[in-house]
């Protein structure tokens, strides 16, 4: 695969036999990106995922982001299936095999991508260690 944004190649591994199978001779044609998209909120709406939170939709109309409260159907987007990846396999499989596979070049930016702060827990210790010593 090429990433979009960056341009850089990138190699995902599938080993499910049924879905290399579908890669290989069952895929229908190549999908637009913003047709996925719609075909996901239609999947994800058909399954549920109706809870409320935060976000941003693109009015047309507008050609701006309106940030409000809507069913989560409404507000994903392929790209959350690429950090949503990252994120539930962080400490599960070594970084730079993750950063390859999304694309990032720099740790602290994949770090920071997936929404994990090397430095929160050590700032909590020194703090912890701190008022420890303050009361003895």
């Amino acid at each position: 695969m090429v990433q979009q944004k960056t341009q850089k190649e990138i190699t995902v591994g599938i080993i499910h036999p049924y879905v290399v199978e579908l890669l290989r001779n069952d895929f229908p044609y190549p999908v637009q990106h913003a047709r996925f998209n719609r075909y996901m909120k239609a999947v994800l709406k058909a399954a549920g995922i109706h809870q409320k939170v935060h976000a941003a939709r693109y009015d047309g109309k507008s050609k701006r982001k309106i940030y409000g409260i809507y069913p989560k159907y409404q507000v994903m987007s392929s790209h959350d299936l690429r950090r949503s990846f990252a994120t539930n396999f962080f400490g599960k499989i070594p970084t730079p095999i993750l950063m390859q596979m999304t694309g990032h070049t720099k740790e602290s930016t994949f770090l920071q991508y997936i929404g994990h702060d090397p430095n929160r827990d050590s700032f909590a210790d020194a703090f912890m260690q701190k008022i420890v010593g303050l009361s003895a």
